[in-house]
Order: C-alpha cells, then structure tokens, then sequence
C-alpha cells in the first residue's frame, strides 16, 4: 500500500501540531493515543510520531474494529477511555459506498465480531450508516458529543475527543 499526499500532509500535520510524547517506550502507557485502523498505525507511529491503539502487527485491532463498528457514541467512548484515545484518524478507502464492493470496512465487521459474509449488500451499507466510522467519517462529527473534526486533508481526517 503507498502512502498518498493526503496521508503525508495529514501525518506531517500531527507530527508538527499534536502534543509530542515519549512514544517508543514498550513498557509505559503513552498519555494518550492515536486509534486508526491498522494499515496505518506504522505510519502514525513512525512518521507522525505519535503512539497507537493499533498497527500492522493487529494488536489492538479488535478494540480499533469495535470502535469503529460501534452503534453508539457511548459505546465508543468505552474503548476511548480504555485506550486513552486522543484522536481518531479516519480514511475514505475504509468507508461503504453502495457503487462499489472495494472496502476496508468488511474485514473491521469481521473482526469486531459480525458475520457479513452472510449479510446482503444493503445490509451492510444499512449497518455502516450506523457506525461511529459513517458517523466521523461521512457525517464529520456533527452530531456527536465527544468527537470534533480536527483537520481535513481530502481522504485522510483527524477528529479530536473532546
């Protein structure tokens, strides 16, 4: 997977203007987090220098895929306390559009325990307009209590909890 232009300015703009931390030290908690999905936890990680929930060796991923499966705020908030969540870190290429079946967003069901496998198309893209991941992503926080859209850099945007 290459990292696009958007992904580049949005992780050299959280390398610049989020809180710097002591990210690489394994046996302390960070004080805070980045959640994302974990394709892209390396490169938070590495280029934005910024800690984790999750990254491509998938520890965390099953919180990550709750997260964003979550049908409510209240559920989110449960793993953003548990993980110390700061920011959320989403992408258009993880999103559901009905015109395609090109998603991240089946694989975060299956982790996070659904079965969409045996789910119509319809049903998933009914489930997704549920999610924390529709309600960041496509609705921009405009209608959540503990999340604000922080920046947009076309595909990639960063939201601040609150």
């Amino acid at each position: 997977m290459e990292m696009t232009m958007d992904w580049k300015e949005a992780l050299n703009w959280m390398k610049e203007n989020l809180e710097a931390q002591d990210y690489l030290k394994a046996y302390e908690k960070p004080d805070y987090a980045v959640l994302s999905w974990w394709d892209y936890g390396n490169w938070i990680l590495y280029v934005a220098k910024k800690a984790v929930v999750c990254n491509n060796f998938q520890a965390g991923a099953d919180d990550a895929a709750k997260f964003f499966t979550a049908q409510s705020e209240e559920e989110a908030m449960k793993i953003v306390e548990k993980r110390k969540v700061r920011y959320v870190v989403t992408v258009e290429e993880l999103t559901v559009k009905p015109e395609t079946n090109k998603t991240k967003f089946i694989p975060i069901m299956q982790i996070a325990g659904y079965s969409p496998e045996y789910m119509k198309n319809k049903e998933i893209i009914d489930f997704f307009n549920k999610t924390m991941l529709y309600k960041l992503h496509v609705e921009n926080a405009t209608n959540l209590t503990h999340f604000r859209l922080l920046k947009n850099f076309g595909t990639v945007k960063i939201f601040e909890v609150k």
